[in-house]
Order: structure tokens, then C-alpha cells, then sequence
């Protein structure tokens, strides 16, 4: 069994150099297929792109070196796995998504393909099958280089049986036909259904894995490799010798990172090593920050960047504030109702309760009313999104109306409504403890919530405990929120009643319909979106989706984050190039693009500074430039 926190170094390779098993597993798997074929193979007349007219990403004033601090709220990872069960955790973002490379990355600001561990790509004339030319130079940490049939081994171990991940199992048999390998550095990826952006959407869900970490795969896969860190292709990776179990997770730059003089990389990813700090408790967050030992933090929550940035770090210039306006598909958040659970079953009673929770009062406690609240379930996708849809309000009558049509007419002693069998209509409302803020919007939710007649029972519990009741759909509602997929909506996954029911009528755990919903009418419209091939069947497909969903008010929509809002000790350098002004539009989180750096000569004039009661005045900058119809940074 592997001792906590081992490094990427590899075990003895499997005979044939691939893990145990994998050989059966090709033949008999009755997934996507999954073919290897020789190098001379691949069929002649392709057109070969590379991407590189794209402008480049980051400002090239960027200076390796140096260590940023970063506050995370989360618990402590649960693993260092990135699938299996218990994956599905706060760290998995910025340990795994936001730093292993694709085969090809999409320009955050032009929306075009361009090259990642694929130097080249080609589009095959079905409208369904890519065909990808692996950078020769692409290398995993460990220094092995990355193969085509990697990605075979990538699929083998997500959707064997002993990586316990049914979730990616099913997202991939739903997305791929066929996966193919051509020698060393040549592959295929056929889709089900053509898609726009056919090269990124091919490539969005398959991933590499260095067969050598896998030579020990098997049935005790999920404990073996708890605490592992497998070798990466990204300029990160977790260095077990600086993780403080319960404390700290360091991501160390990958020495000698092979994408490092790479255009569009090589001005990311720029510091030596970036410390997360495991801190429950917020204001101790903020004191540490106050005394220089974090050097950022990212606000959400309007009154805390009204309030508690009142001080004389601020105010003398050693601290400088910005808030910048990205573009990216809105995190949904908001209240999911599970309809396989009574009273939710009833549309009714979900339509009530969209009446019943209210939403612009939490907007006033966490925003002081500078927020918006989402209109559709995928907003922010430009076209693609429908906002014009007329938002529910609090409003005790109509939702006693709907409730009342449902059969909860009477109220009891306690003003709770109760139907002709004398049930209750009580609902539990699940949510994580990531913030404070979150309790204190259920509060809110509750105390509203009487007033029309419904109990709300707060049920608070960890990340991992409520996202394993969530996927296991034993929840009744839950606050939630997750990425959604970039930069094209995907809702079939999310609504799809075949991710809802089987066969049999059983509930079907592990994804992310949540909602449990099994509606024929959206079906057919999630089918259309899923087999759209060009922007105008997806535009006419999503916004039919977009309109049931809201028909069915099995999601009662939260608000949006327009904006980051960033205080950080000014020796943290942000890009401000033309093409790059502050950050790039596609990211929830600045931070996430990496594109920071450490600035020593304005390290060291600060902490002087400091010492001698010097100012430089404070500094507020807004960045809009991404923003729809923005004005620019000022």
C-alpha cells in the first residue's frame, strides 16, 4: 500500500510497458472503440493547421521565480486522484483543470484553436473525427515522453471498472465513437455527433496517462493511489515534500516544463510555486493577508470589499484593489429541486417554492443589491444563452397558489402547510460549508419561506459528504454550483431523463442531473442541442432548452457574478498588454489563468516602504475590457 504523499516517480512498467489489463480491456470493452494502428495509417489529403497567427497570451514583462500564497477555504483534499471516488472536490480546479494541458486549448480572447500538447490538428470530411499530431517535445514531469496511446491508457483506467469514476464512464461513452492511435504521434477522436469547434470539443474529454504511474491499476486502485501525484504535462504539479496534511497543498513549476518557450505558454505560469493555505476560519485569512503572509485575495462577497478593505494597507498603496470583468459561461447557482422526491415531484409545488425563496433578498445581504439574478440556466454563453426570461419573484400569494394546486391548503398551528393527509410541506435544503455567507442565505431562505407557508430544514454538511449525497440523489434540494462546459453549452447532461431513470424505473447516481428530471419534451430538445453541427441549430436548440428548464422550475435561478473583485500586496504583477489586460476573459477566477508574477525590485520597496511610513497612494482599478459593451480599463 503507498505511503501518503508520494512523488510521480514511476514503479516497474507492466510487461508490454502498459498497466495490467489493459490489453482485455481494448478487446472487450463495449464503450467508444478504442483501435491501434501503425503510423502509415493515417489517410493522406488532410489539411494540417497549427494555430499559431493567434496572438500570444500574457505580458512579456513576466519574470519567473518566487512562491504566491493563496487562501483556500475548502477542506483539505480528500485525494490527490483526479477521478475515482471522492475526486470531485474544491482542489480538483486548480490541482488538475486548470493546469494539465489538452491536446489543443482554445485562445481565450479570439475563440480559435490553438496548439497544446497537439502541435497540429486536421479535420477529417465526416464532420465527426479529428486527427491530432502530438508536439514531439511534450513530456510528462517525470520526462517520459507523451504518446498517442496514452490517451488509450487515459480511457482504460477513468472508465475500467477499478477506477471507480462511473460519472467520466458514462460522459464518455455519450461523446465518443472512436478513439484511434497511429504510431507514437498520431491519433484520431471521433465523435458521436459533429460539433462547432470541432477540434476543442473532440479534444475537451480525453486525457493522457503515463502508463508507467499505472503499473500497480487494479481492483484496490481507489486506496493504492490515494495520496499519489501522478506525473503531469502541465507546468504544476503537487510536491509531496511541501504538503502539510490538513494545512497546505504546494503546486511546484515543473522543472525544465517542455511547453515553457512555447507561444501562448511561455509567459504563464511564471512563479516557482503556488502555496494553498487551508484556513476555515475567513478572518484569520484576512489577518495573515493584512500581514503580508498571503499575498492575494479574491472577493465575491460585496461587503467585505466595501467594508473590510478599509485600512491603512489599502489606503497607503501597499495593497491595490482591482476588479475585473470577464466573459465566460456563468456558474449556476442557484437551488436544485430533486423531482424524484415528494413533495418536489409536484411542478406545483417546485413552481411555489420558486416563488418562496427569496433570491433578491439574499442578494441584498451578500451583494447590498449590486448583483444580478441568472435568467437561464446557461447564461453567459452570448448567443447561445436566453435572458430574457421573466424572473419569479418573492411572492407569498402566488406561491401559496401553486402550493394550494399541489394540495397544501391548510396550515397547521405552526403555519407550515399541510395537505388532506396532514403531511407537512417541509423541504430540506442541503448546501456545503465553504462560507459562511452560504449559511447565512439559508437563514434568509428560511425565515422567507415561512412567510408563504413552506419549512425549510438547513442540512449543512462538508464538500465530499454533500456532493456524495447530491450524486447519490438522496438530497431533496440543494444549493449548488458547478462549472459549466466551455465555451459551448452542453445541458444534456445536466437534464437528460436517460441520466435521471433506467430501465427499471431506478434512479441513476454518479451525474450530474441532479434534478432528477425525466421530461420527454426537454429530451427532445436536449437531443437537438447535443446533435447540433453548426451555430444556428445550436442557437435554436438551446434556447428550447433553455425555456423548459424553466417550465419545469426544477433549478431556481441564484445570481451571476459579473466580476472578480482582487486585493493583493502590489508586488503581485498582473499582465497589461493589448491582448492580455489584467487576465484573460474565459477564467471565474484571475488567478486561474496564471499569468501573475512576482515582482522582487516592488517586493523589497514595499516592505521598505512599510518600515519608513511611506505612501504610494492608493490604487482602484477597474478592468472592462472584455466585458459586453465595456469601456476599457481605467
Amino acid at each position: 500500500m503507498a505511503e501518503p504523499f508520494e512523488a510521480d516517480a514511476a514503479p516497474a512498467v507492466h510487461a508490454g510497458g502498459m498497466p495490467p489489463g489493459f490489453e482485455d480491456f481494448l478487446e472487450t470493452w463495449d464503450g467508444p472503440a478504442l483501435e491501434v494502428g501503425a503510423a502509415d495509417e493515417v489517410p493522406g489529403g488532410l489539411v494540417w493547421k497549427n494555430g499559431l497567427e493567434e496572438p500570444e497570451i500574457g505580458d512579456p514583462r513576466a519574470v519567473k521565480g518566487g512562491v504566491v500564497r493563496l487562501w483556500n477555504p475548502a477542506s483539505f483534499p480528500s485525494t490527490f486522484r483526479a477521478f475515482g471516488p471522492n475526486s470531485v472536490q474544491y482542489f480538483r480546479y486548480p490541482m488538475f483543470d486548470r493546469v494539465e494541458m489538452p491536446l489543443v486549448g482554445l485562445h481565450p480572447v479570439t475563440r480559435r484553436v490553438i496548439p497544446a500538447l497537439a502541435s497540429e490538428w486536421a479535420e477529417a470530411p465526416d464532420g465527426r473525427t479529428v486527427f491530432f499530431r502530438i508536439d514531439p517535445e511534450a513530456r510528462y514531469s517525470n520526462g517520459r515522453p507523451v504518446k498517442a496511446v496514452d490517451f488509450l491508457v487515459g480511457a482504460y483506467v477513468r472508465c475500467s471498472v477499478f477506477g471507480q469514476d462511473p460519472f467520466y464512464a458514462a460522459a464518455f461513452r455519450a461523446a465518443y465513437e472512436r478513439v484511434r492511435v497511429y504510431g507514437d504521434r498520431v491519433l484520431s477522436v471521433t465523435m458521436r455527433y459533429g460539433r462547432p469547434l470541432l477540434p476543442f470539443m473532440a479534444a475537451k474529454g480525453i486525457y493522457p496517462a503515463e502508463p508507467g504511474f499505472y503499473a500497480e491499476f487494479g481492483s484496490d486502485f481507489p486506496e493504492r493511489y490515494q495520496w499519489r501525484v501522478a506525473p503531469t504535462t502541465g507546468a504544476y504539479r503537487v510536491d509531496p515534500a511541501q504538503v502539510v496534511r490538513g494545512r497546505k497543498v504546494v503546486l511546484e513549476r515543473v522543472k525544465d516544463w517542455w511547453a515553457r518557450e512555447r507561444r501562448f505558454y511561455r509567459w504563464t505560469c511564471n512563479v516557482d510555486a503556488v502555496e494553498h493555505v487551508n484556513l476555515p476560519d475567513e478572518l484569520q485569512a484576512w489577518e495573515l493577508f493584512r500581514k503580508g503572509e498571503l499575498d492575494v485575495m479574491v472577493v465575491r462577497k460585496v461587503p467585505v470589499w466595501q467594508d473590510r478593505l478599509e485600512i491603512p494597507e489599502v489606503f497607503d498603496g501597499y495593497v491595490e484593489k482591482a476588479t475585473f470583468f470577464g466573459c465566460f459561461p456563468e456558474p449556476p447557482y442557484g437551488v436544485y429541486l430533486n423531482a424524484a422526491v415528494a413533495p418536489l415531484d409536484s411542478q406545483d409545488v417546485r413552481l411555489g417554492l420558486h416563488y418562496a425563496l427569496n433570491m433578491d433578498a439574499v442578494d441584498a445581504l451578500l451583494s447590498r443589491g449590486e448583483g444580478r439574478r441568472l435568467a437561464s440556466f446557461a447564461s453567459g454563453y452570448g448567443r447561445w444563452s436566453l435572458e430574457a426570461l421573466p424572473q419569479r419573484g418573492f411572492s407569498p400569494e402566488k406561491a401559496r397558489e401553486c402550493f394550494a394546486r399541489a394540495g397544501f391548503s391548510v396550515a397547521g398551528k405552526d403555519g407550515v402547510l399541510r395537505n388532506a393527509e396532514g403531511k407537512r410541506l417541509s423541504v430540506a435544503l442541503s448546501y456545503t460549508n465553504l462560507s459562511p455567507s452560504v449559511a447565512a442565505m439559508v437563514s434568509v431562505l428560511r425565515q422567507y419561506a415561512a412567510q408563504c407557508g413552506v419549512e425549510i430544514v438547513p442540512d449543512c454538511d462538508d464538500m465530499a459528504a454533500c456532493a456524495r449525497k447530491v450524486y447519490a440523489k438522496k438530497h431533496e434540494a440543494v444549493f449548488w454550483a458547478e462549472p459549466l462546459p466551455y465555451p459551448l453549452p452542453e445541458n444534456f447532461g445536466w437534464f437528460h431523463s436517460s441520466l435521471a431513470r433506467d430501465a427499471h424505473g431506478g434512479l441513476v447516481p454518479d451525474n450530474n442531473n441532479i434534478t432528477s428530471v425525466a421530461d420527454a419534451v426537454l429530451d427532445k430538445a436536449l437531443e437537438a442541442e447535443r446533435d447540433a453541427a453548426t451555430e444556428e441549430a445550436l442557437e435554436r436548440a438551446t434556447h428550447a432548452v433553455q425555456r423548459r428548464i424553466y417550465e419545469l422550475a426544477v433549478w431556481v435561478p441564484g445570481w451571476r457574478d459579473d466580476c472578480a473583485r482582487l486585493a493583493y500586496w502590489r508586488w503581485l504583477r498582473f499582465p497589461d498588454t493589448p491582448e492580455t489586460r489584467f487576465s484573460v476573459p474565459d477564467v471565474y477566477n484571475p488567478l486561474e489563468a496564471h499569468l501573475y508574477w512576482i515582482d522582487e525590485e516592488r517586493l523589497e520597496e514595499t516592505q521598505r516602504a512599510r518600515r519608513e511610513g511611506r505612501s504610494f497612494g492608493e490604487v482602484d482599478r477597474v478592468y472592462a475590457d472584455y466585458r459586453a459593451g465595456g469601456s476599457g480599463g481605467v
